[in-house]
């Protein structure tokens, strides 16, 4: 796309949907970073009680004393 060839009020309505989507960008990331944040404390704290199941979720089995 040329910008050369759109008109002022076309570029400026072409940067404020780019403005937008990079603001909206951020609050998804912000969201998302909140959520895993907060999965990651929860399953930490509860690992041992869930027993099998966190297992089952874990990548990384930990050793220890059963």
């Amino acid at each position: 796309m040329d910008l050369r060839k759109l008109k002022n009020e076309d570029k400026l309505d072409l940067c404020r949907k780019y403005y937008l989507d990079v603001i909206r960008s951020m609050i998804g990331t912000v969201i998302w970073t909140a959520i895993i944040s907060v999965w990651i404390v929860i399953f930490q704290l509860n690992r041992v009680s869930w027993g099998d199941t966190a297992d089952a979720m874990s990548f990384i089995i930990p050793r220890g004393i059963p």
